[in-house]
């Protein structure tokens, strides 16, 4: 007697937990003939077809089955992982949804998807998923950590401590817990704590290279050179092209002047010739060194190999704007934009190539395709009105209403201060302390100075939680005086409510001053004067004032600063993010010393 249906299908059941594929195929492709409404046949032979790595067949196989049953719980899970390892994220985050359509309770769909939210930066909507799934299983370390990595990132840093906290108390050896853990304190700037941290998750894992360059990072952070220099060249030992520790390592050699920058990645070349990626990582430390001429030798070596090599493109394009060949810039770029027609970070380098050569109808062609996507971006509203201001628009007024948006005023004096420059006096002497490079940082737009590392307004120190507060209040009160106008990019998101995304402090020295440029991660930006050299505050030479409208980037028709703004200690400069701005060099002996920061609108 021939086998049932039902044993042959158990027998397939069989051969796919055994991993014989195409077995279960050649037995289950003639029972699917006779039972094509049968949802179970069609999600066994996605099974198969994902085992054979056949993702086209297996995505049809379970199309068949949902459409059988749309709500079929096991297809819809395949159907998703498969989205999920293809890297379709948004269409795996749609299928997980549907399933808590009918099973709001799953928890491993609640899991899932927090993940992915996650993953998207969605931390919001993935705090709440994973709160849910909480709420399920209070004792899932994966739901725990899961749900501290979304607090990490929102800020909510005495929530993530808590989850990653509980984890551990579940499994006390957790490695990506006590990762997790450690970097809440490093954002928290409570540094020996996070370096304890980090040590304990080594002794677990002692070469896991994300716990080794976090360890790094936090000694950089504290001083401790020698401890993080030894750390980065131990992770590119063993992987010679990681670029993020080349990064970090050579960041932190440049700024403390150490002679060995840049010996990494010469020595990684020695034994790895030719990789485009590393010589591209060169070459842009050797552009932010002031090296533009090896920069662009190595960039022309990596063209000569590939000539559609897009990152060198981008790279090289800006070095031959830079030095004023604004017709080659445009060339390379245009031939990036064939190979990458989608990539808004090329879109953006070719709208500042036509704005160089006063081509503002082009440029505003591509960026408000972009704005379209991105309609917060601040870079691409700074090249915009840069663009209007060549068309003599008046939309650029509009958008840079220089005596409107700018803002200026005097802090009130902190508690337990007898004046401003008492209180004044002891920040800077604070924050001279946390203050460790010898030299500007590479990727930030100070020349002859230094700045800090984390969060300023996250270090313990009673006198920078005094700053933080009286700056906050003055923001408030700056915020209450802007116009109201639901159609402008700026005002329509002011709420009167806002949360710091970044502030740090920034000391210049003798010649110091920054470049223009304008705040990537703001909506509203601030600079706070501690300390002003006297010649600054005094005389009308305007040394280490700062300036407003003047881009930061080559073009022909240089165009000049709109308005300058002379600081004095105790003042508070607020203006939108997208504002090109820039300082003039000083000459004295003595500091200059600012407290900046972002903010975004709640």
């Amino acid at each position: 007697m021939p086998p049932s249906p039902q044993q042959t299908t158990q027998y397939i059941v069989k051969l796919i937990n055994e991993q014989q594929f195409q077995q279960a195929n050649s037995l289950l492709s003639p029972l699917i003939k006779s039972n094509v409404n049968n949802v179970q046949l069609w999600h066994l032979q996605s099974i198969i077809f994902h085992g054979l790595a056949r993702h086209k067949d297996c995505e049809k196989a379970l199309t068949k089955a949902l459409a059988i049953n749309p709500n079929y719980i096991p297809s819809l899970n395949n159907l998703a992982t498969l989205y999920k390892q293809q890297h379709k994220v948004d269409a795996a985050i749609k299928v997980y949804k549907k399933i808590l359509t009918t099973a709001p309770n799953d928890i491993n769909t609640l899991f899932n998807v927090g993940v992915l939210l996650n993953g998207q930066s969605q931390f919001e909507q993935a705090k709440n998923v994973l709160a849910k799934a909480l709420t399920l299983n209070s004792k899932d370390v994966n739901i725990l950590i899961a749900l501290g990595q979304s607090n990490l990132h929102l800020d909510n840093f005495d929530d993530a401590k808590t989850h990653f906290q509980s984890a551990l108390n579940l499994q006390s050896n957790n490695i990506a817990a006590l990762n997790n853990l450690g970097l809440v304190l490093k954002k928290q700037c409570l540094f020996k704590d996070a370096i304890s941290t980090f040590r304990k998750a080594l002794t677990f894992a002692p070469a896991k290279p994300e716990l080794l360059k976090n360890l790094a990072s936090c000694y950089t952070l504290t001083g401790e050179i020698s401890k993080s220099k030894q750390l980065y060249q131990q992770i590119i030992e063993q992987s010679p092209l990681d670029l993020d520790a080349h990064h970090w390592l050579n960041q932190m050699l440049w700024e403390h002047q150490d002679e060995s920058f840049l010996h990494s990645y010469h020595l990684a070349l020695k034994t790895n010739q030719g990789n485009p990626n590393l010589q591209l990582a060169l070459a842009h430390k050797l552009r932010q060194s002031g090296e533009d001429s090896k920069a662009k030798d190595i960039l022309e070596g990596i063209l000569k190999a590939n000539k559609k090599h897009v990152p060198s493109l981008l790279e090289v394009a800006d070095i031959y704007r830079q030095d004023g060949d604004f017709e080659q810039s445009l060339k390379c770029l245009t031939l990036a934009n064939k190979q990458e027609n989608s990539n808004p970070e090329v879109k953006q380098e070719l709208a500042k190539s036509f704005i160089s050569i006063n081509q503002p109808k082009s440029a505003l062609s591509l960026l408000n395709k972009l704005l379209k996507q991105e309609p917060y971006h601040q870079g691409y509203w700074a090249y915009k009105t840069t663009a209007l201001r060549l068309q003599n628009s008046a939309e650029y007024d509009y958008l840079c209403d220089y005596d409107k948006f700018i803002l200026k005023a005097f802090i009130d004096i902190p508690k337990g201060y007898s004046d401003l420059n008492v209180f004044n006096q002891e920040l800077s002497e604070a924050l001279k302390t946390i203050h460790y490079g010898k030299s500007h940082p590479l990727d930030q737009t100070l020349i002859s100075g230094s700045q800090t590392g984390e969060k300023l307004f996250d270090y313990h120190l009673p006198i920078i939680n005094e700053i933080k507060q009286s700056l906050q209040q003055q923001t408030k009160e700056f915020l209450a005086q802007l116009p109201k106008d639901p159609k402008h990019p700026m005002l329509s998101r002011n709420t009167l409510n806002f949360v710091e995304t970044d502030s740090w402090s920034v000391i210049l020295n003798n010649s110091g001053f920054h470049k223009n440029h304008y705040h990537p991660a703001g909506w509203y930006s601030s600079c706070y004067y501690v300390k002003v050299p006297s010649l600054v505050s005094s005389t009308n030479t305007k040394q280490g004032w700062i300036n407003f409208g003047q881009p930061g980037f080559n073009h022909q028709s240089q165009l000049s600063a709109e308005i300058s703004v002379q600081p004095k200690e105790g003042l508070i400069v607020q203006f939108p993010s997208y504002f090109w701005h820039g300082t003039n060099p000083f000459s004295s002996e003595e500091k200059r010393i600012t407290t900046p920061y972002d903010i975004l609108p709640i």
